[in-house]
């Protein structure tokens, strides 16, 4: 990790091996062991080492050493991290991690314990898609349906972990875990690849775009629900078709093979 001293260039303050930060955000209360104002560090170690699981880290108050605050499951590369605001459900008050290998995002308490919150589905055709930079909206943020979605959670979905991908997306999320709203371009008129996420106020939400830049999105820009049926719509989908196939093959019988009179 580097930082500036005065004019000049940078300065490198930690040294670490096994290490590759991928995102940093300031706590804004006390968290269990982690002091109100302290630097949190999403360490995807997974990335270097596949043997050693992703952490986060705390940067210690003498600026120069780090100490971790939890370990994550095998197999998580953490990236985006950020504290949910105390309205927000039942993990209100949490530090939520992305997973950048999959559609995972996981929710730590205090005690630095991590619970799967989402697991979200990723865009297809394109090489290791997952889930990169998050954040809360504020209130105010309310869609063309009427639907103010301000402090819920925005998700930025990678379309290709190298960048340059066209069709990747952004969900958002609610206390539940429900994806209530997305963002969904694709090809190359168009081309989405999100990574980071700001929002300038409660009508306006940067976004840093793989390929091809940063773009401005406004509430209008996002459709109602998931862009792919959840398990339960799929099923009540292929019932509904059972159903109109079954009623065709019954009104099929009665024109084709009507009884003698």
């Amino acid at each position: 990790m580097t930082g500036t001293s005065g004019l000049g260039g940078p300065v490198q303050v930690i040294s670490t091996s096994n290490s590759w930060f991928a995102n940093a955000v300031v706590a804004p209360e006390n968290f269990g062991t982690i002091a109100k104002g302290q630097v949190i560090l999403s360490n995807q170690s997974a990335a270097v080492d596949s043997a050693i699981p992703s952490t986060i880290d705390i940067l210690n108050n003498n600026g120069t050493s780090l100490s971790t605050f939890a370990s994550l499951p095998t197999g998580v590369d953490a990236y985006g991290i950020g504290f949910a605001p105390e309205s927000f459900g039942a993990n209100g008050g949490d530090l939520f991690v992305t997973d950048s290998g999959s559609g995972k995002l996981y929710a730590l308490n205090a005690a630095g314990d991590a619970t799967l919150f989402a697991n979200l589905p990723l865009p297809s055709g394109f090489t290791d898609p997952g889930l990169r930079y998050l954040a809360w909206a504020p209130a105010g943020f309310t869609l063309s349906d009427g639907v103010d979605v301000g402090g819920d959670l925005f998700v930025s979905i990678a379309a290709q972990n190298g960048g340059g991908g066209s069709s990747g997306e952004i969900d958002v999320l609610n206390g539940a875990g429900d994806t209530v709203a997305h963002y969904l371009e694709g090809g190359d008129e168009m081309p989405l690849d999100p990574r980071g996420l700001f929002f300038v106020n409660n009508t306006e939400l940067l976004v840093a775009n793989a390929d091809p830049g940063i773009q401005l999105l406004t509430p209008a820009d996002f459709a109602p629900g998931s862009p792919i049926p959840e398990p339960s719509s799929w099923a009540m989908l292929l019932i509904g078709f059972a159903g109109l196939g079954y009623a065709g093959y019954r009104r099929s019988k009665r024109g084709c093979c009507p009884h003698p009179a």
